[in-house]
């Protein structure tokens, strides 16, 4: 066994995988896998049911996915319909199933109780009701569904991919509606044929269950096992139909199809002879036919179609139709001339196919590569939920039948691979052979003879001549120099103090160094904010040419970001606000400083250079189209003016602002030399001497900021603070007297805990007190404001006065040297005890009772980072003894100590 395998109980994940696993298969033939995962929140079930839509009955369409609706209407144990959804809810857990072509899935979660649950929903197979009182209720249910598809195209588009099918089997209703339930059927009858169904197909040896739990011991499996092996053993159907479909020799089928949305599509789909199952590792077969398509790297299929202009997207998948063959499907979203061109992208395509069955040489190539590919997502793989490693588990079973102890390893297990078996498949795929739908919002229904029965589609049927295809040889995608099967696992800095080490540039960027991680990681990460002076000036043009030149270079080297995706070195560059965000991953510790810098450079190359035209129209199109529909994706998601307020009112471009700077026509690229304050994080197997390297080519690469931060961040809580209590009648001016907490001490623990007493003690005493003098009033506010940069936060003490006087400064300095300081003066020791006490009374409270102020204060001071409930309330629990601890000099010696140095006294006139 290799060493990157680990074997638990007989069953076999990664090395580091921490779950520990047990399979156990009951006599009725119902397989149970047992996770034990220490680190879950919550426990699940998931069940998989070897039955699908394809095996409703032809009179009864739909029947497979309304009885996946009655199981659960109660059971005789459990008759009351409401129970489990009541025990659901009760234990803040989620249920939910859905039926496939081949399968149905069931599941649950909840956060205590997880046997109770399971001996409820094990009822759900053991003794339905199937009650006929619910029945209408179910259909409507299952109706509803039905109608919520109806506006889909994928579901549109689903339902006539069927027609290419001949027998009933496979042109079927799986959703079902009231006329195919009760079609011919009373309410007795359809409770009949529901039984039938289920008596029919549910057997036990169809089933998988699997269960997660943070323990899972001997008497936990044991009970497991006594509620599901009272599932009964019957004489179940078995699916087996084989798919008819016609093919022609001198001729394709194209289905056009009329769209809801405007997005034009084409859809290539090849059911060829040969499936996905374990032996001789067939799956992994289609696993390389799905990379060879599906790259994106030059040469592809998807960079050729790309850089023609062709196309937007390309992807490819094979599911399972039935156990003896298999749906190729090859998605293709259209540009405007690819719809106008698509006989030209059937003949790429299928001479693009022809070509790699006449390639065995680049084959055994991309072979090695993919090798080496899966064994470097299965080494580095990151830890999945519970819920979603049995979805992943279940998907990997239906469609390859592997026995459940190997489920994990298949992806990796390189015997017995037979290649030929490539060429079997790749020589199925062939144009005669192959089913096209056609998508566009732009067809007109008078041309459209055809309505789908079901979903109202409108349609054509056509048989189109073959093809002739282009004579091209030896085009194919190129291989990925960035994959590497070396890895190297490098422990995290440790120090008995500090969470982050904090370092400083030369450029006087601040960078955070994570010095502990939860596990060791193979992946190096740094991420950085750079925010934007330039932004400061609100230049809606410069925004605007920032932002289409990042997805410009994004879109012009999207081949490159491919294969740094796919080698697990993941570079992403885009604007939110002000704020520049370089995000940086490898698993590659030697090159990442070379390969920061060669993507740093392709974005912001100094040099002016030539547009390529057709990737900038493209790029110009889809901003202009995102504006006029307020999509909110990818680089533009400020682009909604409601939005975009609120994050910053400071960058409030209208809509008609941005189109106005947008320029359709350039010659050449502009450069941007960027100037700006930068935070940075480093994380991972990161070596010090990678973070000096990459600190170095980012201050070389963004120049210093010319504005002091501190007095930037002070600017905005003083500007948002007052436009929002500012009295229009006698407050035109404010200032904000800022303290930078972060530097009395470097232990944040103590810190918050001193910042939670702080503001308590002065929270009454200065917040929003209206003080009259000479007939002009004044507002004072002392409070406490967390600036989140990256993960690490700066805490600040803001003293802020408006007041339509001009003399603010000495206000203040007043305010400060008198009011504040008395305050800790009159401190009594009695007060002082009353108010500790009453924090550590709140902070020790059970986790369901927190939810007051106290607790308010400290989630305003959180980082980034995203805590569970039981981490938190630990922290809580933490701060409470600190505070407890904490003596009256000690506060007093902190609230008296911060103040006399501030970082900045910012004023704001007229606001």
């Amino acid at each position: 066994m290799p060493e990157y395998i680990r074997e638990n109980n007989n069953f076999y994940s990664s090395i580091n995988d921490t779950n520990n696993y047990t399979l156990k298969k009951l006599d009725n033939g119902l397989q149970i896998l047992f996770i034990e995962d220490k680190k879950a929140l919550t426990s699940t079930a998931n069940m998989y049911v070897n039955v699908g839509s394809v095996d409703n009955p032809n009179d009864t369409q739909g029947l497979a996915h309304f009885l996946e609706h009655m199981l659960f209407m109660g059971s005789s144990k459990y008759p009351d319909v409401a129970h489990f959804k009541n025990f659901i809810t009760t234990h803040g857990g989620y249920t939910n199933a859905y039926t496939a072509h081949t399968f149905t899935y069931y599941y649950f979660s909840v956060t205590n109780k997880i046997l109770e649950g399971l001996d409820i929903f094990s009822n759900f197979f053991i003794d339905p009701l199937f009650n006929k009182k619910y029945v209408e209720k179910e259909v409507n249910a299952v109706c509803s569904e039905h109608n919520k598809n109806i506006s889909s195209d994928g579901w549109r588009g689903y339902s006539l991919i069927k027609k290419f099918f001949d027998d009933s089997h496979n042109n079927t209703f799986g959703c079902g509606n009231k006329e195919t339930l009760f079609n011919d059927n009373d309410t007795d009858k359809l409770i009949k044929k529901l039984r039938e169904f289920f008596n029919d197909f549910y057997n036990p040896d169809k089933m998988i269950l699997i269960v997660s739990h943070k323990k899972i011991d001997d008497k936990f499996i044991d009970k497991t096992v006594s509620m599901f092996k009272k599932i009964s053993n019957k004489k179940t159907k078995t699916t087996n139909y084989e798919p008819k479909i016609t093919y022609y020799d001198d001729k394709y089928e194209i289905i056009k199809m009329k769209a809801i949305k405007k997005e034009p599509s084409i859809v290539f789909n090849w059911f060829v002879k040969g499936d996905q199952h374990y032996k001789k590792n067939k799956s992994f077969i289609f696993g390389l036919l799905r990379y060879i398509l599906g790259s994106a790297s030059v040469n592809s299929l998807d960079n050729i179609l790309s850089n023609s202009g062709l196309i937007k997207f390309l992807h490819i998948s094979t599911d399972e139709v039935y156990l003896t063959h298999t749906h190729v499907r090859i998605d293709i979203e259209l540009t405007e001339k690819g719809l106008n061109h698509y006989n030209a992208i059937i003949i790429m395509v299928c001479t693009y196919l022809k070509n790699l069955n006449m390639s065995k040489d680049f084959i055994n190539e991309f072979y090695e590569e993919f090798k080496k590919k899966k064994l470097m997502d299965f080494i580095t793989q990151i830890e999945l939920d519970s819920s979603s490693l049995a979805d992943s588990i279940i998907t990997q079973y239906n469609l390859t039948r592997c026995p459940l102890s190997e489920i994990l390893i298949q992806s990796i297990k390189f015997d017995n691979i037979d290649l030929d078996y490539f060429f079997d498949i790749i020589s199925q795929m062939t144009q005669n052979k192959m089913k096209i739908v056609l998508v566009s919002d732009t067809f007109d229904i008078k041309e459209l003879s055809l309505i789908d029965k079901y979903y109202g589609t409108h349609y054509n049927k056509e048989f189109l001549p073959l093809k002739d295809e282009e004579k091209i040889k030896n085009i194919y995608p190129e291989l990925n120099k960035y994959l590497t099967d070396k890895f190297e696992i490098i422990t995290p800095i440790k120090k008995k103090s500090k969470h982050y080490l904090k370092l400083k540039s030369s450029n006087k960027n601040i960078y955070y160094l994570k010095k502990s991680n939860n596990f060791n990681t193979y992946f190096n990460i740094f991420i950085c904010h750079i925010r934007l002076d330039e932004m400061y000036v609100k230049n809606v043009e410069y925004y605007t040419d920032l932002l289409i030149h990042l997805a410009y270079i994004q879109k012009l080297h999207e081949n490159l970001f491919y294969d740094l995706s796919v080698s697990k070195n993941d570079i992403s560059i885009d604007i939110n606000d002000d704020v520049l965000r370089v995000s940086f991953k490898s698993i590659d510790n030697k090159n990442i400083p070379k390969l920061l810098k060669q993507v740093l450079d392709l974005y912001f190359n100094k040099n002016e250079t030539k547009i390529n035209q057709t990737i900038y129209k493209t790029i110009v199109d889809e901003l202009i189209d995102n504006i006029n529909n307020y999509y909110l994706s990818q680089s533009y998601e400020l682009l909604n003016s409601e939005f975009r307020l609120l994050l910053n009112p400071e960058f409030n471009y209208s809509n008609q602002e941005i189109l106005k700077c947008i320029k359709k026509d350039l010659t050449h690229e502009k450069s941007f030399n960027l100037t700006g304050q930068i935070t940075g994080l480093f994380g991972g197997s990161i070596t010090l001497d990678n973070v000096q390297k990459i600190i170095d080519i980012v201050d070389d690469k963004f120049e210093q900021s010319k504005i002091i931060y501190e007095e930037y961040c002070l600017k905005e809580i003083a500007k948002t603070i007052t436009i929002k209590s500012k009295n229009k009648e006698n407050t035109e001016n404010a200032i904000c007297y800022g303290v930078n907490l972060m530097k009395y001490t470097d232990d944040l623990l103590l810190l918050k805990s001193f910042i939670i007493l702080l503001e308590t003690y002065i929270h009454e005493k200065f917040f929003n007190i209206v003080r009259t003098e000479k007939q002009v009033g004044y507002i004072v506010q002392a409070k406490v404001y967390n600036v989140k940069t990256l993960l690490y936060p700066e805490y600040y003490l803001c003293f802020i006065v408006q007041s339509s006087l001009d003399n603010l400064k000495e206000i203040i300095k007043d305010f400060i040297d008198n009011n504040y300081m008395e305050l800790f003066d009159k401190l009594s020791d009695e007060e002082f005890k009353e108010i500790t006490k009453g924090i550590s009374k709140s902070l020790k409270e059970k986790k369901t009772n927190i939810g007051d102020e106290i607790i308010d204060k400290i989630n305003i001071l959180e980082t980034n980072e995203k805590f569970h409930k039981k981490e938190k309330f630990d922290m809580y629990k933490k701060i409470s003894q600190i505070i407890k601890k904490m003596s009256k000099k000690d506060f007093v010696d902190f609230g008296t100590s911060i103040i006399k140095n501030p970082v900045a006294i910012v004023q704001i006139q007229k606001i």
